[in-house]
């Protein structure tokens, strides 16, 4: 396997201006990518994983998403409505893949087909923490973000997730012009900040959204730290 440092000089081969920064364990790498300012991160020897991020034009459209690879209990939150999840009308991806987010038609023009391409190539097995999923794609607060957690990956992989990442950033541009252009109304406005704010309230609610998976591995970890904390109040208490 790659060490973090030999993977991030590899990733700023395909970067303009790419530079390498880091040390030890954790390595990122700066450049432009089709015109977008992109950073890499990755890091290993323990915990392993990569990062990759590119801010959003100016002018785009608000947007909260994340897509990750389906998971046991996923359905069963959709239809208990803990999740919101969209439908993007490819069938064989959305039956691998679960997109939430809002607006929904924000999230359909954003993940095109070409975006669909890309994510589907992303990694779908590696080790998660509580839940979380190998592979993820996120867009908070106009940071658009690709992740990996596991102990292996190459290259390749994280160029793979520069470009999706690029690509819902050009999507986002597209948008950005429209509404440039032609304005939305103070109506539209207010509708795509309610399905917002009813996204984010729906998220708050973790242990609903949790997979079994997720609760036991929580449990077990509060249990953990619960046993840990009282053995150090019982040492400290007992006199040497």
């Amino acid at each position: 396997m790659d060490t973090p440092g030999t993977i991030a000089s590899a990733v700023a081969k395909h970067l303009e201006g790419g530079q390498v920064h880091g040390k030890s364990k954790t390595f990122w790498t700066e450049g432009r990518f089709r015109g977008y300012s992109v950073t890499a991160k990755c890091w290993g020897m323990g915990t392993s994983g990569w990062l990759v991020h590119a801010d959003a034009p100016e002018g785009a459209p608000p947007l909260l998403l994340s897509a990750q690879v389906r998971s046991t209990g996923d359905q069963a939150a959709v239809e208990r409505g803990s999740v919101r999840a969209v439908v993007t009308g490819d069938a064989s991806f959305d039956a691998t893949w679960i997109v939430e987010g809002s607006p929904a038609a924000t999230v359909r023009f954003v993940i095109d087909p070409e975006a669909r391409a890309g994510i589907g190539r992303l990694r779908r097995s590696g080790v998660g923490f509580l839940g979380q999923r190998a592979s993820s794609i996120s867009v908070e607060d106009g940071r658009v973000s690709a992740r990996f957690d596991g102990m292996e990956y190459e290259p390749s992989e994280i160029v793979g997730a520069i470009e999706v990442v690029v690509h819902v950033c050009a999507r986002l541009g597209v948008m950005a012009r429209e509404r440039k252009e032609t304005p939305p109304t103070a109506a539209q406005l207010a509708a795509e900040q309610a399905e917002l704010a009813e996204l984010r309230a729906l998220r708050d609610r973790w242990w609903a959204r949790a997979s079994w998976p997720g609760r036991v591995a929580a449990v077990l970890l509060a249990s953990v730290l619960t046993l840990a904390a009282l053995g150090f109040l019982y040492g400290s208490c007992v006199p040497s």
